[in-house]
């Protein structure tokens, strides 16, 4: 039985992959069926938890009012002082 050169060709294509695949899985694919567990013991202590969180950025107010005129001048007076509460 003679075989054309396009069989041929792919019949040994398929086998290389083949291999290749099958030596990749041998040597490289770990097995998901193992897993394995370690026992820690430790004696339970009476402390305080602390919850925290540190980030890099910047902050800003919720509430801040930023105050913008329509004319330049100066302040002459501050009639309140920093902290108190104004009503309107």
């Amino acid at each position: 039985m003679k075989l054309s050169p396009f069989v041929k060709k792919t019949l040994t294509g398929v086998i290389i992959m083949g291999l290749a695949y099958g030596g990749y899985s041998y040597f490289f694919k770990k097995s998901s069926t193992t897993a394995s567990f370690t026992n820690v013991e430790t004696k339970v202590k009476k402390g305080n938890i602390e919850n925290s969180v540190q980030v890099i950025g910047t902050s800003a107010l919720v509430y801040e009012q930023k105050m913008q005129f329509s004319q330049a001048g100066k302040v002459a007076k501050i009639l309140v002082k920093e902290g108190e509460k104004v009503k309107k």
